[in-house]
């Protein structure tokens, strides 16, 4: 849990997803685009709740460490798409 609270309408994204979402694209083709878990967010009723993995480009994101971990904080409307868990 980071020690702020976040805005209104951000969300805190740390990690790179499950495999199933980093077998989408290569480094080659876009390494702007990103996959991460939420960890937290300021309304779970948004777009995507804590423990999702979304999808997100990294350059709309601000970086950063906390307690051993890379977060990525970014608008909740700038999340490209939610993973669906596989049947």
């Amino acid at each position: 849990m980071l020690p702020f609270k976040l805005p209104i309408g951000t969300v805190a994204v740390y990690g790179v997803g499950a495999s199933i979402s980093n077998n989408l694209f290569s480094r080659d083709q876009n390494e702007f685009i990103k996959f991460g878990t939420v960890s937290e967010s300021y309304n779970q009723n948004g777009r995507a709740n804590v423990g999702q993995v979304v999808m997100f480009d990294i350059r709309d994101a601000k970086t950063i460490f906390y307690i051993d971990r890379d977060y990525s904080i970014l608008p909740e409307d700038k999340i490209g798409g939610v993973e669906q868990p596989p049947l």
